[in-house]
């Protein structure tokens, strides 16, 4: 049995096309385990193509979710699906370079990357290069060891 879809996502009319909001309210009635990544990454980047860049990907304001959530116009859960989906991506992570701008869900300035939020990209990024080599992760002992000091 199908769920229906919160009424605040279907009356919505920003500009949507008929054909995104049926794919919308498709996907807003199943479970998260049940919705492809790719899927609502397809979706929220028709709704934000200047946040969601894959080949040049820019970093993202901190609590971006919030703001596209308050726009009500795809449900929380694809957003957050979304998101997560492309900042796990190896060109996302590697955007992180200390004093990056962020930009907000207008497109805005909003902060830049702190060196503790591009180390934790550069760890992330060793983490997936070593899981690719080995087919797991690394021991974090030897993880630690092999990190660099960045002055």
């Amino acid at each position: 049995m199908q769920k229906t879809p919160s009424p605040e996502y279907k009356t919505m009319d920003s500009g949507i096309s008929e054909t995104l909001k049926q794919d919308i309210e498709k996907l807003s009635g199943r479970s998260k385990a049940e919705i492809p990544k790719s899927e609502a990454l397809r979706i929220t980047r028709e709704i934000w193509p200047h946040l969601f860049r894959i080949s040049e990907p820019v970093p993202l304001k901190i609590g971006i979710h919030k703001e596209m959530i308050a726009t009500n116009q795809v449900p929380p859960m694809l957003i957050k699906i979304a998101l997560r989906y492309f900042v796990e991506q190896e060109r996302y992570l590697e955007s992180l370079k200390e004093g990056a701008i962020r930009i907000d869900s207008n497109g805005k300035r909003s902060g830049r990357v702190t060196l503790r939020e591009a180390v934790g990209a550069e760890v992330a990024l060793y983490r997936k290069q070593q899981r690719k080599l080995t087919g797991s992760t690394c021991d974090n002992r030897e993880f630690i060891g092999r990190l660099r000091v960045v002055q």
